[in-house]
């Protein structure tokens, strides 16, 4: 190894981006890496194993490790860039949080007035705290500027689901704007005025809870603060808003409006996520202004027969001209959406009426899950999962039940988990590795000790994973899943019902795939791919360096299984897997998506493809193998891959 390389892992393990142990442990688990012979090799090497993010290897390849650590936290990815800078992916380097960091620019780094206004501006957010509003946690300066840690929320901005999938089905856009309402009138309630309203500003979370989110651009109402104060505020940070959602008296004086500017533009996204365009299109800036203030309202029945009349009336008085003839509070125009939702019956609004009750004082004890220490799916319990967090918990639980479990049970405590276990009749036990009353290993190790011996799975769920840890599982017999992971990487640690114990795989020769096609970007991710399909006994692949080149191959028929990446240049993964389904001479094809990525809207997509599976790349490289083989045997046995 290059004195380069043995470099570039000191200062891996210096900057805290990697402890010493992780690397160690991954140069001894994965012999391939003896072979690695500069800079680019090891940033490849721990992408496809999972312990570099591809932004933090890029990071590596480029020389510019320090950028990744600002202060505690440690940069994982780059989400976007915007007018006021740049924001990233983060956790904290104790608490393993994953947040959100907005960097300010350069200009604003070196003009401490700014500073000093922006931070005052800071604190008004501070002052924010409603379960439908992207939390602000933090703010320092760091070597690329002044900062902000804000909530990471897991999901997608309105405007990305529109733009993928298209617009949404009515009950699902009342849904969105109803708890944008809620929210809003808590923003207004504390004296702000959001001004920047819009779908990418409206975020919705996989279990589809919808968070206002870019809280540093709104402005103290005349009202709630002294007058020099408001005066104060910067131009640069109480941004006018977007044009394409701006209230006609917005665009006239910024600083004046209230807050039935944020209900215009509100209902500018509503038409937005209804109908998949702007309001008012135009193309300048003064014509986009004159829309606003003159052109008539459009209308959504007009556009959309699905819609309601009495949502388009709500709509019409939402988008109102002249603000006396708009809804005067969100409250109001909260009130009006349920009652719609009461009007359109109980199967289209199940969704709604679970996001009104998060405000409702009678159900505090049922959204708050430490409350309600167990839940229940389906009957009785066969596998047990103590989650403390409820939405992971659903999630999960929803995951465990498509891989063919009659029923799950779902706790948040320990000592809850303990009870219900002590009863008998579970098939598998997995558990968080953080809880609220004890270890996630040591209630394993009690769970064994009721269990008894037998081949029931019992499994640790942790973001870290770590050579102590996994001494301390090995002992146990416990296995270990680390998260995010996909529903796929369940079916390594469980074993479904009619499936039977694990068993060791093996595969006739003669029913190995004949014809492999490689995809995949990275030199040496395809080198640690031939060296896993050669064990396995399977021929060596073609290889193809971007997706472009793979569906170039995989169009000349001469192949039985195609394994492919998923971020690559020219075409990504999901691309190509598309493309090859959309083909009806190819539809049958086997395709095996290697990816670290977990995002369910992306891949969701994906696992609905026949004879198409996913397998998480930082597998190690047995685990990697057992999933090929098993993947393909099913396959090739006509069974849904």
């Amino acid at each position: 190894m290059t004195l380069a390389l043995d470099e570039a892992k000191k200062n891996l393990v210096t900057l805290g981006i990697l402890s010493q142990d992780r690397l160690a442990k991954a140069f001894e688990d994965y012999p391939e890496s003896r072979s690695l012979e500069d800079i680019d090799d090891l940033a490849d090497f721990l992408e496809q194993i999972g312990m570099l993010t591809p932004f933090q290897a890029r990071s590596l390849r480029e020389n510019r490790l320090a950028d990744l650590v600002m202060d505690n936290y440690l940069i994982l990815d780059r989400l976007g860039q915007g007018g006021m800078g740049m924001v990233f992916r983060a956790m904290h380097k104790r608490m393993k949080r994953v947040v959100a960091i907005k960097v300010l620019n350069q200009e604003t780094k070196h003009n401490e007035d700014n500073l000093a206004r922006f931070q005052r501006e800071v604190e008004s957010i501070a002052r924010l705290n409603h379960p439908g509003i992207m939390q602000a946690y933090d703010a320092d300066t760091g070597p690329l500027g002044f900062f902000l840690v804000l909530e990471f929320v897991e999901g997608s901005d309105l405007e990305k689901v529109v733009r993928k999938n298209g617009p949404l089905e009515v009950p699902e856009a009342i849904d969105a704007i109803l708890q944008a309402a809620l929210a809003l009138q808590y923003v207004h309630d504390q004296g702000m005025v959001h001004r920047d309203i819009k779908p990418p500003n409206l975020m919705r979370t996989r279990q589809g809870q919808i968070k206002v989110a870019d809280m540093g651009l709104v402005r103290m109402a005349a009202t709630a603060e002294p007058q020099a104060h408001t005066a104060e505020l910067t131009k640069e940070f109480t941004i006018a808003g977007t044009l394409e959602y701006m209230a006609p008296e917005q665009a006239e004086d910024t600083r004046g409006v209230d807050h039935r500017a944020d209900i215009y533009s509100l209902g500018c996204t509503l038409y937005y996520i209804l109908v998949g365009k702007d309001i008012y299109p135009a193309k300048s800036v003064i014509d986009k202004i004159l829309a606003h203030r003159a052109k008539p309202i459009p209308s959504l029945c007009s556009l959309r027969p699905d819609v309601p009349k009495a949502l388009d009336d709500i709509f019409q008085k939402m988008v109102a001209k002249d603000t006396d003839s708009r809804y005067q509070t969100m409250t109001a125009l909260a009130k009006d959406l349920q009652a719609l939702v009461s009007q359109l019956g109980v199967g289209m609004s199940k969704q709604i009426q679970s996001t009104v009750a998060m405000d409702s004082p009678e159900t505090k004890a049922e959204v708050n899950y430490q409350a309600t220490a167990t839940i229940q799916i389906e009957g009785a319990g066969r596998v047990l999962l103590l989650e403390p967090s409820r939405a992971q918990g659903i999630v999960i639980a929803s995951q465990i039940k498509k891989l063919g479990f009659p029923s799950v049970q779902v706790c948040a405590t320990a000592k809850d988990a303990l009870e219900q276990i002590s009863r008998g009749g579970c098939q598998a036990v997995l558990s968080s590795l953080h809880l609220p009353d004890m270890p996630g290993l040591e209630f394993l190790a009690k769970a064994t000790k009721i269990l008894g011996s037998g081949n029931i799975p019992r499994v640790l769920t942790t973001s870290e994973i770590n050579p102590e840890l996994q001494a301390e599982a090995e002992k146990l017999g416990i296995k270990l899943l680390k998260k995010p992971f996909h529903p796929e990487d369940l079916k390594t640690v469980l074993v479904a019902p009619g499936d039977g114990p694990a068993k060791t795989l093996s595969l006739d020769p003669n029913a190995a795939p004949q014809k492999i096609l490689l995809v995949d970007d990275s030199p040496s991710a395809r080198r640690r791919m031939i060296t896993t399909l050669a064990k396995m006994g399977f021929p060596t692949p073609q290889e193809a360096g971007n997706g472009q080149e793979g569906l170039q191959w995989a169009q000349t028929g001469n192949f039985d299984l195609v394994i492919t990446d998923f971020h690559m240049p020219q075409m990504d993964g999901k691309e190509l897997v598309e493309k090859i389904h959309a083909n009806q001479a190819l539809k049958n094809l086997t395709v095996m998506l290697v990816t670290c990525d977990t995002d369910s809207f992306l891949l969701d997509p994906i696992r609905s493809l026949h004879q198409v599976k996913i397998i998480s790349k930082s597998l190690p490289g047995s685990e990697l193998e057992k999933a090929f083989m098993a993947h393909w045997k099913s396959c090739k046995q006509g069974q849904k891959c």
